[in-house]
């Protein structure tokens, strides 16, 4: 009989351990709510002195920075040299917002990854920083909680008095126990020794560090504890007769009881474990100064550190260098902070709008302002704080119509605040709001009109949730006052009618917003280009030193022309994408309003904006517009300068030619005077080759046979026997730079021998190389290969996710001793967008050989060029990109028809 072997998982029994002992603590914090004076507990928080509350500032303040030491000799021990204040930066935001979130590692972790792999530390090193901070908390708290046992056992008997099988331990065992546990922490020092040993039992293995670091870390973390206990003691009434050793004592088992919980921050077992530890404190007044000291030291942290770290990503995506970055980044950071900014003072007004007023300052009120003003202060209020929500994302969009709306509310929300209930403290937030808004109104400069406020589906779900969830707490505060009809309609100071009548007008409000939201805009007709706008577009191309500007002529993109008309973007619609090909093209020194002026125009029409087969010279200007770039292939270039048929080296493109001509064929360029009489023989084998292909003409990003935007270029053919047997149309850039072509069709002929000539495409690119050449043609580009080039990762990377970062190698430049992330240059290949390359070219071969383009493209020893598809992102985005990325697709393959046909 054979027995079944079981293996204990121990992760699954932490996590069972871990959600026992936070719902056990969770019922006991439960019952003792119910047996708390809230009132009396305000009352307690407010009656600290302000130097009692200065004193524990500045003690949090310590306690932080102190924090620092131990990144500090972590990056030491990995020999890096990193300076302190970028320690500091990443110590401070790390661990302010994983002694929040709670377990530490994989949070904390997560910032280290980001910050310091910018910094240009290896990803195994930034691991090895990790588990040392979490090695140095860990022998920290050891080391303290066996001293607290040997000193003080009785605050644990205490805790675990009320455990039938634990309550009967004697004071003894506590001590025999931490006496045990500080000899364990003392032998592992001593078997570090100087240069730091493996630690191993079965499959557990831990690199110790060696003894005099390991000592340094665990003061730094008997310290910190010991300033954690300090603040707490700080803020505790003068009158409780309490010493600091039990404050210190109690402190450390219940941070070990918060740990053990995997709760964020310990929320409730350390305050459930902390009431027992001091009995001698009153359990109302400890859970104020409890309260008091998690927003000093966990939530005002918190919030920093989540500010710290959107600018720090503000400032690593915007893909420009360091001293253009502090030009450009407050264009970016101010309208997001600000609209965030507003959005929770909105929520914060409607959360005031449902508890019910201070005695004090309402009787004060009533004794100046009637009651109607009073009620009518309430209902703006409330209507005030829903507006402001939804202003906030036009804020974000950088509106000029937000801002001036926004500020009037922000500015009556001051008044209404005072009135409503002498909220002083929210009015001089609301003031401090309305400084920043008013004083940088030029960064918001895009115009627009109400359309682009609507909300999608996704956040208007969220909205109505928070409003539900207001409306029921809304209920419960005021389930002790009596409902009569008349509460609707009499003005009487009543808590209970004004929030009723508030929140009945604020429901019509959001469903006349949803249902604005929803209705979906009416596509706007396409306006393709007139011949004068052409024409415009043609002088426009002749000045471009790309080629790619001759795509304009095609005449099926509308073209939006810069003030001067010295510049066009051209795009196409596609559902409700808007679909930019390629850079803008024309005058440099216009793109960046250009660029403003389109996201305007698609925003006013509540469209998507995407910017398809865009290069890397202009990173700046789109990441400045919150446009993120993934690359999405790399267009291969020759360099005509060093082209020739000469040498060794060469040979190959000398057998092309030399082929050609022993089957019979010779190249010619058709001026662009004499296309029109060359156009029924072209169409001929255009038809052909569209026959045999089984395809059908795409457009957008190619050019399709049309007569009139042939007749735009000279067209280089191939000639058998006097008879064109194929051709590709012509695009010469501006300044003689570069030289490309667009369609590019034959059909299949047979030499004498009667074998069919399959070298027939090389001839006629080897010889349009040489015609260039000797045009003065520095460049020819043989176009893009898409979903190629994505293989090797030889840049830095640029990523939005925080856990990607941590497979990814991060390049510096290092220039006056400061570590510069060339972003630059970056090529932005994230995991997730690799994943979606990478499934792309597994799936899509069967339709498109990507690899088989490149590889006919790579005989010609080109350089590669990146090439980027601009996305919009950020909170506006939402599922945008999305749908952005599968209009492209749709647009590029000529419909979902021609996308599924092979």
């Amino acid at each position: 009989m054979n027995m079944m072997r079981i293996k204990i998982k121990w992760h699954w029994l932490i996590a069972l351990v871990a959600i026992i002992i936070f719902t056990m603590a969770s019922k006991s914090l439960y019952h003792l709510a119910h047996t708390l004076d809230v009132a009396q507990m305000k009352f307690i928080i407010m009656a600290t002195p302000p130097l009692t509350m200065l004193k524990a500032i500045i003690v949090v303040v310590l306690a932080y920075l102190l924090l620092s030491i131990y990144d500090l000799i972590s990056v030491r021990y990995i020999n890096s040299d990193l300076s302190y204040p970028k320690i500091l930066n990443t110590s401070l935001t790390a661990f302010s917002i994983g002694n929040t979130i709670g377990i530490s590692m994989l949070s904390a972790g997560a910032v280290r990854f980001r910050y310091y792999g910018q910094k240009g530390i290896a990803s195994d090193k930034i691991a090895n920083i990790i588990l040392l901070i979490s090695l140095a908390f860990t022998y920290g708290t050891m080391s303290v909680i066996s001293a607290s046992l040997i000193l003080s056992p009785h605050i644990l008997a205490q805790i675990f008095a009320k455990i039938p099988f634990l309550s009967s331990l004697s004071l003894s065992v506590y001590r025999i126990f931490g006496v045990v546990v500080l000899l364990l922490i003392t032998a592992s020092i001593i078997y570090a020794g100087k240069v730091g040993r493996v630690f191993q039992i079965k499959q557990w293995r831990i690199q110790l560090p060696p003894a005099p670091v390991l000592i340094k870390l665990i003061s730094v973390a008997v310290i910190d504890i010991a300033l954690v206990a300090w603040v707490i003691y700080i803020l505790i009434p003068k009158n409780v007769q309490v010493t600091f050793l039990e404050v210190f004592s109690a402190s450390v088992q219940s941070i070990v009881a918060g740990l053990i919980s995997s709760v964020p921050g310990g929320l409730g077992v350390f305050e459930l474990s902390m009431v027992a530890s001091l009995p001698k404190v009153d359990k109302t007044t400890l859970l104020s100064v409890l309260l008091l000291f998690r927003i000093l030291y966990y939530f005002i942290p918190f919030v920093l550190g989540i500010l710290s770290f959107v600018l720090h990503e503000a400032y690593i995506r915007s893909g420009i260098n360091s001293t253009e970055k502090r030009k450009i980044l407050p264009s970016k950071w101010v309208p997001q902070l600000l609209a965030l900014a507003t959005a929770g003072l909105g929520m914060t007004m409607l959360v005031l709008s449902i508890l019910p007023p201070d005695a004090d300052r309402e009787l004060l009120l009533g004794e100046f302002i009637p009651i109607p003003i009073i009620e009518a202060s309430y209902l703006l209020n409330t209507l005030m704080g829903f507006a402001l929500i939804v202003l906030a994302r036009g804020l974000y969009q950088r509106l000029n119509g937000a801002w001036h709306i926004s500020i009037w509310l922000l500015g009556a929300s001051i008044v209404t605040l005072l009135i409503k209930h002498l909220e002083i403290e929210v009015a001089i937030i609301c003031t401090l709001l309305f400084g920043v808004a008013y004083f940088n109104r030029k960064y918001f400069s895009y115009q627009s009109n109400l359309t682009s406020l609507r909300l999608n589906s996704q956040t208007l779900i969220l909205l109505s949730v928070f409003l539900i969830s207001l409306f029921w707490v809304g209920m419960y505060v005021h389930r002790h006052e009596a409902y009569s009809p008349d509460l609707w309609w009499t003005v009487s100071g009543d808590g209970g009618a004004r929030f009723l009548r508030s929140y009945a007008m604020l429901a019509i409000l959001t469903i006349a917003y949803a249902l604005f939201s929803l209705i979906r805009f009416k596509k706007p007709l396409p306006s393709l280009p007139t011949q004068v706008e052409l024409a415009k577009a043609e002088q426009v191309t002749k000045q471009s030193a790309y080629s790619v500007a001759n795509l304009s002529l095609l005449g099926d993109k509308q073209l939006l022309f810069s003030d001067s008309a010295n510049s066009f973007i051209m795009y196409q619609t596609q559902g409700r994408s808007w679909i930019v090909m390629s850079d803008p093209i024309g005058d440099e020194s216009e793109f960046a309003a250009l660029i403003e002026k389109f996201i305007e125009l698609c925003q006013s029409f509540g469209g998507t904006f995407v910017f398809y087969e865009v290069s890397n010279r202009h990173r700046q200007l789109f990441n400045a517009n919150g446009i993120h770039l993934l690359k999405i292939g790399e267009e291969a270039i020759v360099d005509l300068d060093t082209f020739s048929l000469q040498g060794r080296k060469h040979s190959k493109f000398r057998q092309i030619v030399s082929r050609g001509i022993k089957d019979g064929l010779s190249f010619e360029v058709i001026p662009q005077d004499q296309v029109p009489a060359a156009l029924d023989a072209l169409k001929a084998i255009s038809d052909l080759w569209l026959g045999d292909k089984k395809s059908a003409e795409k457009g957008f990003s190619l050019g399709y046979f049309d007569e009139d935007y042939l007749k735009f270029f000279d067209c280089a053919v191939v000639n058998y026997q006097n008879e064109i047997v194929a051709f590709a149309n012509i695009w010469q850039s501006g300044q003689h730079n570069e030289l490309s072509i667009d369609l590019m069709r034959y059909k299949a002929v047979h030499n004498n021998e009667g074998k069919e000539i399959k070298n027939m495409m090389d001839y006629l690119f080897v010889n349009l190389f040489m015609w260039g050449k000797v045009a003065g043609f520095h460049q020819f580009s043989l176009g893009m290969a898409p979903f190629t080039g994505l293989e090797a990762q030889t840049k830095p990377v640029v990523e939005n996710d925080i856990l990607d970062e941590v497979q990814q190698a991060v390049k510096q430049n290092t220039v006056e001793n400061e570590h510069i992330e060339t972003i630059a240059e970056a090529e932005v290949i994230g995991p997730r967008w690799r994943y979606v390359t990478n499934t792309v070219n597994r799936y899509g071969k069967t339709y498109y050989n990507f690899t088989g383009l490149r590889n006919f493209k790579e005989k010609y020893n080109p350089h590669w060029e990146p090439r980027y598809i601009g996305i919009e992102t950020g909170l506006r985005a939402g599922m945008k990109p999305i749908k952005g990325l599968t209009d492209t697709t749709l647009l590029i393959s000529g419909g979902l028809g021609s996308l599924v046909k092979k």
